[in-house]
């Protein structure tokens, strides 16, 4: 198994061979078999087979999935395109309609990009390109789909603050987005309540904005909950011999301000800004040594 995902009632999974299993509550066509009856074991999405699925992800009544399409021409070149299927409202799909899919379809207006990554909220569904470009279709309501212009009946490239940007990875949570770049930069948008997007207040966003918070971290991978934004960062290492500022109020080092290697975020800080914890310099990590 390379990839498996799980909705709210409904899982799938897609093996190393390129086959596409789906299993749960089949309402809406979800499990892509033709019908809408539920399944207790895995089963193969038959329309699938012969092609091979990369990736795959669950909404609550729709899924999508990156499938490696070979066209027939000198050359047999293979693209990963974007297949949805289950419930269209809110033209989730990216079909330009609302209606019900009850297999997996090819989006049609984004044949010619080739997709490397895919995630699903409750009604919409994100989609990023092997050329770190990222586009959303579905509900519109708390500005989750990163463009102001997008009405959400078909698929929208997200500009903005991305542009210029080539994004790495990306997740969904219920209502909102995380996308993280190149750079190990955060950006979330969406649905804002109960600080889900890292914002420092509960406002919704309907652009990519930076986390500022995490500005000084090396993100390395991003995930969503429902309703919450998690980050995995590396410790970046910073020597206290080359650092002649704090990091936190930029103030000089001096007689009166102690340099403290701060062994939780690797930087270094004066005492004033360690929060008046006691470091051990000697627990300052070090370069090559594991922590």
């Amino acid at each position: 198994v390379i990839s498996i995902a799980c909705g709210t009632w409904h899982s799938a999974l897609a093996t190393s061979n390129g086959k596409l299993f789906t299993f749960g509550d089949g309402t809406f066509g979800v499990l892509g078999h033709g019908n809408r009856e539920s399944v207790s074991y895995p089963k193969e999405v038959q329309l699938l087979s012969g092609l091979k699925t990369i990736k795959v992800a669950c909404g609550v009544w729709h899924t999508a999935a990156i499938v490696e399409v070979t066209f027939q021409s000198g050359s047999n070149v293979s693209s990963r395109k974007l297949f949805t299927w289950g419930d269209g409202d809110k033209s989730r799909l990216g079909h330009g309609n609302r209606e019900t899919y009850l297999q997996p379809t090819c989006v049609s207006t984004l044949i010619e990009y080739n997709f490397h990554q895919i995630a699903c909220g409750h009604t919409m569904t994100v989609a990023l390109t092997t050329s770190g470009h990222l586009f959303t279709m579905g509900g519109t309501e708390f500005g989750q789909l990163g463009n102001s212009l997008s009405d959400g009946k078909i698929p929208i490239l997200v500009q903005d603050s991305l542009v210029g940007e080539f994004v790495e990875e990306i997740s969904c949570g219920a209502h909102h987005v995380a996308a993280l770049t190149s750079r190990s930069e955060l950006f979330t948008w969406g649905k804002g309540a109960n600080g889900r997007l890292g914002q420092g207040d509960i406002d919704d966003r309907k652009s990519p904005t930076l986390v500022e918070a995490l500005k000084e971290r090396h993100v390395k991978n991003i995930s969503c909950g429902s309703s919450f934004t998690s980050c995995i960062c590396i410790h970046k290492w910073v020597s206290g011999v080359d650092q002649s500022t704090c990091t936190g109020c930029r103030q000089p080092f001096g007689f009166t301000r102690k340099r403290h290697n701060c062994y939780n975020c690797g930087l270094v800080h004066c005492h004033g800004c360690s929060s008046r914890k006691v470091l051990k310099a000697a627990l300052a990590p070090t370069p090559g040594k594991p922590h």
